[in-house]
């Protein structure tokens, strides 16, 4: 997995119950939190290498009260989360970075914290099973440089062959969209909705309302892993108003269904998240490829898998993608293509690790990424710079 990189935003400081520092900064602030700096932002820092937790007494110079956590180094065991619970009660924001063992172990994880924020740094290829993720009980969840994480809301997912519409779709985007004109987002919806309670008794035929409205997964397979939570956990994907997605070059490929190529489940759980207001991309030549067998890239015809109701589309796209942007220009001049779109901010900067481009390829990006911002505009859409809190 690659390692993290620090993050560039320079939040103010002071104690966390005096500064007003929007909501949206809040993940990176605690991202950027260190032992000292913790002091002057109002979190409260626990170094889990430096302080072996024995029993209560092992935090008593920590606040209880603090409302802002940050866990580094290491993640908590099942008795450690049991003390760190017991400690603190009014936890709101979590920071828990893994450490060099990339391992998170969450079957004591709080469910008493009112969190409103979890940012998990590092975990890699290990399960997700507390109900606080699965369930969507908190409002805001950030995986930050994770990898493969394997979510455990749904046990038996590969039934979902019979659910999901487009299995053997054909190899074009164009047969594949054509299959699923009948298949409208609601009536995906509820199929689904209508799978994941029939596959888990427990539920008695009901679903528990979801808080998480915000989901940012944020390099390596960051697509992947959003297949994987949208197979596992659909109803709190369900509910989702902003995804923000950074993907890495490297290793964004998985094989959640057979004859289903990762682009088509990308794009239709993109496409079927009908609350969603806001979504930030990043993706590289990976989705221009087209290696599973789709003889059209999906970045190519993209704009019309995204959800009619979303508001704001900020993209940082490969440089590749400059030879389709007459497609997506085409597309913008439909008002039925994202008819309540408010903002947009779009780039084609992103190449391949270690790959360098010359000269007119950058410039015929820039001039590209150019042609589509003024149609964007000319339909009266605020047109901003493409900006990135978490500097990928």
């Amino acid at each position: 997995m690659k390692n993290r990189k620090a993050s560039q935003q320079k939040p103010s400081t002071g104690d966390m119950r005096k500064t007003e520092a929007p909501a949206s900064n809040w993940a990176t602030y605690l991202a950027s939190t260190t032992a000292q700096n913790a002091s002057s932002r109002g979190i409260t820092y626990l170094d889990m290498l430096a302080t072996p937790l024995t029993d209560v007494n092992s935090l008593s110079h920590l606040d209880p009260n603090t409302l802002a956590l940050s866990i580094d180094n290491k993640t908590p065991s099942t008795s450690d989360w049991e003390i760190i619970s017991s400690h603190f009660t009014k936890v709101q924001k979590l920071y828990v970075s893994t450490g060099v063992l990339e391992e998170w172990l969450d079957n004591n994880f709080p469910l008493h914290w009112p969190l409103d924020l979890l940012v998990l740094s590092g975990a890699a290829t290990t399960e997700v099973t507390t109900p606080a993720i699965l369930e969507g009980r908190i409002e805001h969840m950030v995986f930050y440089y994770c990898h493969n994480l394997q979510w455990q809301g749904l046990e038996n997912w590969e039934s979902l062959a019979d659910v999901l519409p487009f299995v053997d779709v054909g190899e074009t985007e164009e047969k594949w969209a054509l299959k699923l004109e009948n298949w409208t987002p609601r009536k995906f919806q509820n199929r689904m909705l209508k799978h994941y309670v029939q596959s888990r008794p427990q539920l008695e035929g009901k679903l528990m309302p979801t808080k998480t409205k915000t989901l940012e997964i944020l390099g390596n397979n960051a697509i992947s892993m959003f297949i994987g939570f949208c197979l596992e956990c659909f109803p709190v994907a369900a509910g989702l108003e902003s995804v923000t997605l950074s993907s890495g070059d490297n290793n964004d490929v998985g094989g959640w269904i057979d004859d289903a190529p990762e682009e088509v489940l990308f794009a239709t759980f993109l496409m079927v998240l009908e609350k969603l207001k806001v979504s930030r991309l990043s993706v590289g030549e990976r989705l221009l490829t087209s290696r599973d067998g789709l003889e059209t890239p999906l970045l190519k015809n993209f704009l019309r898998f995204l959800p009619s109701k979303l508001e704001e589309f900020h993209f940082r796209g490969p440089v590749g993608l400059a030879q389709y942007v007459d497609e997506w220009v085409e597309a913008l001049g439909d008002k039925k293509v994202l008819p309540a779109l408010k903002k947009m901010s779009f780039v084609l900067d992103r190449t391949k690790d270690g790959e360098e481009l010359d000269e007119k390829a950058q410039q015929d990006a820039r001039l590209a990424a150019g042609k589509l911002r003024a149609a964007v505009a000319t339909r009266g859409v605020l047109v901003q710079d493409f900006e990135d809190p978490w500097n990928f």
